[in-house]
């Protein structure tokens, strides 16, 4: 992600000129995540790893304090540090979190930023007939989707591991079946699993599908930017047994201005790190504490970033 701030025209590498200063403390740490090949594992240890996780809020404190006149942003693209919850317990409120797991008791609204998590390479798909009322394809991690398999009027395929459909290197066999799934179905369920966040939200709407979600507490991405009630939808874990009523009562007309509305959304602000990154200055930008500010453009605002894993970029 930080590649991608660089990558910004506002990019700054001075971070004493610039109003927000990005911090990854989880650079390397997808290195361990599930479905890694082992020979990216080899690029950190294990106790690399724990070492940078112990250090990291502390790492964050000390920019915070050194740069008391800019934004602190913390990126956490995946839920391995939980620095929403450490922000609280170190009192650093003046650090902002992006995160994709993003959850209604720790998420400071106005302030923080939920992203969209996705592992399939960004692709395209020649449009297939909607021939599949909803479906769902993925790994029984939580017992909604046990829920889910019992469901009737969908397509349901259950797998062994997640990562054969989200983290392959090279698509598979199944990956493309998933990917033909996703590009046939009017809706995809999009469950909670291990975490509150789906992988499948944003693959779906890249293949023109309208996401389902099942997963209370969880904070839909750049929700300023793109309201979630006009591409998804969200269904409390209690009923999921309601699923095929409530996606059986949209008229054609809705769903295909929610199809077209997610699909937008996607290639605008979701297809890529630049476009997530792009969306997140939106966000920040637009924040209601940030008022004094935030009547400047996207543009006017400098970024800069500051890694408390490496230091290429201080």
């Amino acid at each position: 992600m930080l590649d991608a701030v660089r990558m910004l025209p506002s990019f700054d590498p001075d971070p004493q000129r610039a109003d927000i200063i990005f911090c990854d403390f989880e650079t390397g740490f997808e290195s361990w995540w599930p479905g890694t090949n082992d020979a990216d594992k080899g690029r950190i240890s294990r106790q690399e790893l724990t070492n940078a996780i112990a250090n990291a809020p502390a790492a964050v404190a000390e920019v915070s304090n050194r740069f008391k006149n800019q934004q602190v942003v913390v990126l956490e693209a995946a839920p391995v540090c939980n620095f929403s919850r450490l922000r609280t317990e170190m009192g650093l409120f003046n650090v902002r979190v992006v995160s994709a797991a993003s959850h209604a008791h720790t998420f400071q609204q106005d302030w923080d930023v939920s992203i969209p998590m996705f592992g399939l390479p960004h692709q395209r798909c020649e449009p297939l007939v909607r021939d599949i009322e909803w479906s769902f394809m993925g790994s029984i991690s939580h017992p909604i989707r046990e829920v889910i398999t019992e469901l009737q009027g969908g397509h349901v395929e259950s797998i062994e591991s997640f990562s054969e459909l989200h983290l392959a290197d090279v698509p598979s066999v199944m990956q493309r079946r998933y990917v033909h799934l996703l590009s046939r179905s009017w809706f995809t369920v999009c469950p909670r699993g291990d975490e509150l966040y789906s992988f499948r939200f944003a693959e779906a709407l890249n293949f023109g599908s309208i996401p389902v979600v099942i997963a209370d507490g969880w904070e839909p991405p750049f929700r300023r930017t793109f309201p979630p009630d006009e591409y998804m939808i969200r269904v409390p874990e209690a009923d999921v047994v309601l699923i095929p009523q409530i996606v059986a009562s949209l008229p054609m007309g809705v769903r295909k201005r929610m199809q077209e509305k997610g699909q937008s959304n996607f290639h605008i602000g979701m297809e890529s790190p630049l476009a997530i990154l792009t969306s997140i200055v939106a966000e920040l930008t637009s924040s209601a504490k940030r008022a004094a500010v935030s009547r400047r453009t996207i543009s006017d605002w400098r970024c800069s970033c500051n890694s408390s894993w490496s230091n290429d970029c201080q």
